[in-house]
């Protein structure tokens, strides 16, 4: 189960754990005494940050289709090149990058679900070469901020070439219009 969550009170039993009580929005009752029955829980918590809109995701894949075109070039290398400049790199679960080594023969621009940012490092193992690469998140899975950055670097590449977009003003309504939308779909309403 996912939900947005906010800490009510911190203490501690008489056996020295630690006692949490969260205040939840968009979680489901029936969820959480079935969680309670099954006893022990694996539990993340970390800063909320709202999740990107799934039209902040058309309005960005239209322009790049019409990039693309312009370009003369595959939406999918377009799109890794655009992550590479202006996305996010993943981490693992303590905060660290996700470091990957590719053969110095894979087009990694043509990788459809993977996408990565190279660091110029080559290393040699039994014969074969080999580049390092950081990971960078997919953007399906970025909040509202990371994914109005990739669009504006977007927005400014298509600029560039010619391509209409929207206004700065129309651009920033969108984005807090897609905020609210997702604020409201993460409280489950």
């Amino acid at each position: 189960m996912r939900c947005i969550a906010e800490i009510a009170d911190i203490g501690m039993t008489i056996d020295k754990k630690l006692r949490l009580t969260l205040n939840l929005q968009g979680a489901s009752l029936v969820q959480l005494v079935q969680l309670q029955k099954d006893g022990q829980l694996d539990a993340i918590l970390k800063k909320h940050s709202d999740k990107r809109s799934l039209d902040a995701n058309a309005y960005y894949w239209k322009l790049l289709g019409e990039l693309a075109k312009a370009l003369q070039t595959s939406n999918e290398e377009l799109h890794n090149q655009l992550l590479d400049s202006y996305g996010t790199l993943a981490e693992d679960e303590d905060g660290n990058c996700i470091i990957h080594f590719l053969p110095e023969t894979e087009d990694y621009l043509r990788y459809k679900h993977e996408h990565y940012k190279p660091t110029g490092i080559i290393v040699e193992f039994e014969g074969v070469r080999y580049c390092k690469f950081y990971r960078i998140k997919g953007s399906s899975q970025y909040n509202t901020r990371e994914m109005s950055r990739l669009i504006d670097g977007l927005v400014s590449e298509c600029k560039e070439c010619g391509i209409e977009t929207l206004t700065p003003e129309e651009l920033e309504r969108m984005m807090v219009q897609y905020a609210k939308k997702d604020e409201v779909t993460s409280l489950g309403v």
